[in-house]
């Protein structure tokens, strides 16, 4: 009786059984940066698009709201994400700071996808990619732990990238910035899971941004 008494509450708070608010979202808010407004305008675009991805695939813990701007900042740096005075990724917190560099977004303004592919990679940082929790999931040799490769098969010999705050292997959304085809993966979102966000959809392979991007029920 009581189980029932519980469940029936948590439907009417409006919370999963995994007590993780399903209207949770990930959203966004454009801040002025050294953008123009056309470069202001394909950021928006582009992270309507990005959210809306993600959404769609993850219920985070607490609603992230991203506080979006592009600015000239480090060469060779498409995008950072960051938490207020922090300047790094340490834990998942609500409000993330997120800057595209504006000299990508000119670059890529004839392909929104490329844009996308920024903003979707930088919520994966305020999801918890590159965080302590992050680290913590693998071992000394930066493999993946066995205990978490046991619950998520799709895990199994996952490497940690060189910098810590990524994968090591090539293609994924969440590798090292600047590698050709960009995916969103299974082990990704199984890692979501890890960090205590509900997993919404989980795909059986790869799925490349352009085609993610198609699907989305936004228009840019």
């Amino acid at each position: 009786m009581f189980n029932k008494i519980f469940k029936f509450l948590l439907k009417l708070l409006n919370i999963t059984g995994d007590c993780v608010p399903v209207n949770n979202q990930i959203s966004y808010t454009i801040n002025k940066g050294d953008n123009s407004k056309d470069n202001d305008k394909l950021l928006e675009n582009a992270a309507e698009i990005a959210c809306e991805i993600w959404n769609e695939h993850v219920t985070p813990q607490q609603p992230i709201e991203l506080q979006l701007k592009g600015g000239y900042i480090l060469e060779n740096t498409a995008g950072r994400a960051y938490q207020d005075g922090n300047g790094g990724c340490q834990v998942i917190d609500r409000s993330w700071q997120v800057e595209v560099n504006t000299a990508y977004i000119e670059q890529y303004a004839k392909d929104k996808n490329n844009i996308v592919a920024i903003v979707m990679h930088e919520i994966g940082h305020a999801l918890g990619i590159g965080s302590d929790q992050w680290r913590n999931l693998f071992d000394k040799n930066g493999v993946i732990k066995e205990k978490y490769a046991e619950k998520y098969p799709v895990l199994k010999g996952k490497e940690l990238g060189h910098d810590g705050d990524h994968w090591r292997e090539k293609g994924k959304l969440l590798s090292e910035f600047g590698e050709e085809g960009h995916c969103i993966s299974p082990e990704t979102i199984a890692v979501m899971e890890l960090f205590g966000h509900q997993v919404r959809k989980v795909p059986s392979q790869r799925v490349h941004v352009e085609q993610l991007v198609s699907q989305v029920s936004v228009s840019a």
